[in-house]
């Protein structure tokens, strides 16, 4: 077993910010498949230079990546659990230990998995605001500056890949920022559904906000697309 297959530690990443795996997992990820690979296929008795010694180093890394990735994968486990509404009582009661416990490994839990559960509680509207704000958009995506374009192409992305998972409302995990990017264009001043589409999602993410900082302790939505389309009527001077 040549010290070439012993894997350099890889520091991951213990506060994953959501519960979908980030691409910056995958150099860890692969770390831990070469170095289980390296083992299985290795003999178990030492052969040439290679002392038992050295075998019991390479143990010792295997252990120590696997235990690594175990723990963030655990981590967003749990986070994906309570974005999807189930309490640190239920998860703890899954895992055999306490609320407190993981609470204490992990303060900041409770706290990020809030932006989670808001996507997952709203998903039925938001969606909807996305899909009518994408209607006005992509017409006139040449218009728009090249950030906004980017970021209309991926949210037709994420909304085309969410309808065809069957309403994961993980996918959307990213339509916050995407979507904040596209509204800080200003709509076609006399076009009433465009400036609708916008302030449906401006009102959304206004909510979104409170939600993911505090401010609001329930994840459901207090705006209305009602109320937003009589607000938008008002402020553009149309009358009934």
């Amino acid at each position: 077993m040549a010290s070439s297959l012993i894997p350099y530690p890889i520091e991951p990443a213990d506060n994953p910010v959501t519960a979908v795996p980030d691409e910056d997992d995958e150099p860890h990820r692969a770390a831990v498949a070469q170095a289980l690979r390296a083992w299985v296929d290795a003999k178990t008795t030492p052969l040439g230079n290679v002392g038992p010694m050295r075998m019991v180093q390479h143990v010792r890394w295997i252990t120590m990546l696997v235990d690594d990735l175990l723990t963030v994968e655990q981590r967003r486990a749990i986070l994906f659990a309570l974005g999807g509404g189930q309490s640190l009582a239920q998860v703890g009661e899954e895992l055999g230990v306490s609320r407190w416990a993981i609470g204490k490994r992990w303060p900041d839990l409770v706290e990020q998995a809030r932006p989670l559960r808001w996507l997952s509680t709203n998903q039925s509207i938001w969606q909807p605001a996305l899909e009518r704000l994408l209607e006005q958009e992509e017409p006139r995506v040449d218009q728009l500056a090249e950030q906004q374009r980017e970021a209309v192409r991926r949210l037709r992305e994420v909304i085309d890949e969410y309808r065809r998972r069957s309403w994961d409302w993980w996918v959307l995990v990213d339509t916050p920022e995407l979507a904040r990017s596209v509204v800080s264009h200003p709509p076609p001043p006399e076009e009433f559904e465009h400036h609708l589409a916008h302030d449906w999602v401006h009102a959304l993410l206004a909510d979104y906000d409170r939600t993911r900082t505090g401010e609001k302790a329930k994840p459901r939505a207090e705006v209305t697309r009602e109320a937003i389309y009589a607000a938008t009527k008002q402020r553009l001077g149309h009358a009934d």
